[in-house]
């Protein structure tokens, strides 16, 4: 109906440039927030882009973990889960903890 608001569900990735971990697979990563830091991005009162920027940024190496999975991936028609285990002859692995 007129005047009526529908509410449209979306997602984005907001996204910075690479840290020093993901330098070698990409220039530009996802933004990954602390868990300290979710509370100030999520906050409704907060309402000036001034007080959220500072979090866009990348996140420390320290947090990442990467391994090599089968490029069936990148085929949608492959849905099957076994394309997101390390490859049997991966030889890009790295795990840190976050």
């Amino acid at each position: 109906p007129p005047g009526q608001v529908t509410p449209v569900f979306s997602f984005a990735i907001v996204t910075t440039a690479a840290n020093d971990f993901m330098a070698d697979i990409h220039e530009r990563m996802p933004v990954i927030l602390s868990p300290q830091a979710i509370g100030q991005w999520l906050d409704p009162e907060i309402q000036e882009p001034d007080h959220v920027l500072p979090l866009v940024r990348p996140c420390p190496s320290e947090w990442l973990s990467a391994y090599e999975i089968s490029p069936l991936v990148n085929s949608p028609t492959h849905k099957a889960e076994d394309v997101l285990h390390p490859t049997a002859s991966s030889t890009y692995q790295r795990s840190l903890a976050f």
